[in-house]
C-alpha cells in the first residue's frame, strides 16, 4: 500500500514481509508477496514477450508489463494545451482536430 497506509487484511502485511513465493528457476532468489508477480517475473528467464504492442506497425513486446506501459508513452502524447483566458479557444478556422485514440487508449494518442 501508499507509505502510512495499514495492510488489510492482515495475511497481506504477511505476504509482504514472507514473500512466500519463490521464483522457480534455478539460481534465481527473487521471492514474490504473491503468485502473479512471481508469474510476471518468470518471463525474465525465458525468450517468452507476452506484452506486446498492438499500434499498427509496431512490433515491441516484453517481458513485463510495466515495460509495455512505458513504452506507451513514445505513441502518445500530452493533452493540447488550454486556451487563453477570455478566448473563444479557437481561431476563425473552428476547433482544431484531435488526433484518434489508438490502441493506448489514450485521447491524446498521435495517429
Amino acid at each position: 500500500p501508499a507509505p502510512g497506509r495499514a495492510f488489510r487484511p492482515k495475511y497481506k502485511l504477511i505476504n509482504h514481509i514472507r514473500k512466500p513465493f519463490k521464483c522457480e528457476f534455478d539460481g534465481c532468489e527473487r521471492k514474490f508477496a504473491n503468485s502473479s508477480d512471481r508469474k510476471k517475473h518468470s518471463h525474465v528467464h525465458t525468450s517468452d514477450k507476452p506484452y506486446y504492442c498492438k499500434i499498427r506497425g509496431c512490433d515491441k513486446s516484453y517481458t513485463h508489463p510495466s515495460s509495455l506501459r512505458k513504452h506507451m508513452k513514445i505513441h502518445c502524447k500530452s493533452p493540447p494545451p488550454s486556451p487563453p483566458p477570455g478566448s473563444q479557444g479557437y481561431s476563425a478556422a473552428g476547433p482544431p482536430s484531435l488526433p484518434s485514440p489508438r490502441a493506448c487508449g489514450n485521447v491524446f494518442c498521435v495517429p
